[in-house]
């Protein structure tokens, strides 16, 4: 049986903090960082391709 002052902390696995530290560190969030910053850029991309879609629309319709 532990006692409330034994050393030993239970974490589950995604929860590991280094050195004392309150918050993930960098290596443990850069794999999401990547991902994010990869969503984004396509949705980024996709939103321009739209928008230059419908100003050549509303050219077309002008005329």
């Amino acid at each position: 049986m532990l006692s409330t002052n034994s050393a030993v902390t239970i974490r589950p696995r995604f929860q590991v903090f280094h050195a004392g530290l309150d918050r993930p560190t960098l290596v443990e969030t850069y794999p999401l960082r990547v991902l994010l910053l990869t969503v984004a850029g396509f949705v980024n991309r996709h939103q321009a391709d739209v928008i230059s879609y419908l100003v050549e629309e509303n050219r077309i319709l002008k005329e």
